[in-house]
């Protein structure tokens, strides 16, 4: 089974290491932010969450002199034996609110 996901990160300019964990300095206009140089730590946003909050994730990443990449991912899952795994079809097991309304 293959699965794909697609999201933001930011990277900082000068090192390349991602961007990790951004903290607001209590009563300050100051910020510190944290980075680790594997893309799995990194912060992450989902593609359609920064398309809708673009102009504020640009200016975020300007101020703290960071790039914006976006990461299309794709994943196989397999077993360990190497086996491909199957898409789960999850039920609704909460009830109905029709079906509640009938049984008053």
């Amino acid at each position: 089974m293959k699965l794909s996901s697609d999201y933001i990160v930011m990277r900082d300019k000068q090192s390349g290491h991602f961007l990790n964990e951004l903290k607001n300095n209590r009563s300050s206009l100051a910020a510190k932010a944290s980075f680790v140089d594997d893309i799995r730590g990194a912060l992450t946003m989902p593609y359609n969450s920064y398309l809708e909050q673009k102009t504020a994730v640009k200016s975020l990443a300007k101020v703290h002199g960071l790039e914006i990449i976006r990461v299309k991912a794709t994943f196989e899952l397999t077993y360990p034996n190497g086996g491909d795994v199957q898409k789960i079809e999850r039920q609704n097991t909460k009830p109905d609110l029709f079906d509640l309304l009938r049984s008053l």
